[in-house]
């Protein structure tokens, strides 16, 4: 997992899956903002810490439906964005509950840092 940036308090981070299933356990409560893509991949290989250090789910689709029968189960926040950017935004508004924000976007790192560079401005 890399550190992007610290928006008052939150630390956004980019993360592979692999990482994020490693490092998650570590925090104590933190939120995930996923592309819709790699939904499927995070629910098989983070099922030990969905629910437990990830209480919030910030889907990038434009459909939470998929999501929300894959996730009906467990005890956690469910949100969707339209993009990249509109996810970050929400992950910004709930800097009350979540001090860790882990990015698994489709986008690359690069990218990634941009577009939240853009919105702190």
């Amino acid at each position: 997992m890399e550190g992007l940036i610290n928006i008052g308090g939150q630390q956004f981070y980019y993360s592979t899956i692999d990482q994020v299933v490693d490092k998650c356990s570590r925090l104590e409560s933190c939120a995930i903002i996923v592309d819709e893509i790699h939904l499927d991949e995070l629910l098989a290989k983070g099922e030990p810490i969905i629910g437990k250090c990830v209480n919030q789910i910030i889907i990038i689709s434009q459909n939470v439906n998929k999501a929300l029968k894959k996730l009906e189960n467990k005890n956690l926040l469910l949100l969707a964005a339209c993009n990249l950017k509109e996810a970050i935004r929400i992950g910004v508004l709930g800097e009350g509950m979540f001090k860790d924000i882990i990015c698994i976007p489709k986008q690359e790192e690069s990218e990634l840092k941009s577009i939240v560079e853009l919105i702190i401005v």
